[in-house]
């Protein structure tokens, strides 16, 4: 579930993802708009307003523009894991970072990745064997606090995620590099 900035709630369900529109009066009118047939596990909004959602019936991100959703199949190779046959990622938790790149966790390899609109990049969390990240939390010194099926783990950025403004634009940002914070 989701509650966004206009207060309408984004809900995934096995029947798929509805949004509850919050009405003048602060209550949901019902019944509610269906979105999508995708069973979603997690939703967020970026800053152009663009949807995000990680999807247990495809196991992969989702990005909605217009009333399309865009699926990104190929996800971080660093994150892939044998699921029933195939090599994928398997998503679970997402959320938009400043710079509107989005952050997800995997649910079978212990990490996050990070998709720029071009390109992915993966953080596997080093010497953890199977162990999916259910929730992580962006904390305000920028370290990422992660539940994995073997306890807590934190990354640490070496690099701000919100570049230093430039007076000339760049093409794209800079990838992150990951250190761990210690033992796992």
């Amino acid at each position: 579930m989701y509650i966004a900035a206009n207060g309408d709630a984004y809900v995934g369900f096995r029947a798929g993802a509805y949004r509850d529109p919050m009405d003048d009066e602060g209550t949901y009118t019902l019944p509610p708009d269906k979105i999508s047939d995708l069973t979603c596990y997690d939703f967020v909004f970026d800053s152009r307003q663009t949807l995000w959602a990680s999807s247990y019936s495809t196991l992969h991100l989702h990005e909605r523009r217009g009333e399309n959703w865009i699926e990104h199949v190929d996800g971080p190779r660093e994150l892939y894991y044998d699921w029933n046959g195939t090599d994928k990622y398997v998503i679970h938790h997402v959320e938009a970072l400043p710079d509107d790149r989005i952050l997800i966790s995997t649910q079978a390899t212990g990490g996050l990745g990070i998709w720029d609109g071009t390109k992915w990049e993966g953080y596997p969390i080093p010497g953890i064997p199977f162990s999916g990240v259910g929730r992580f939390v962006v904390a305000p010194d920028r370290s990422i606090w992660m539940g994995t099926g073997n306890g807590l783990a934190i990354f640490r950025p070496t690099e701000p995620f919100e570049p230093e403004p430039d007076p000339e634009p760049e093409p794209s940002p800079a990838p992150i590099a990951w250190v761990p914070d210690g033992d796992t």
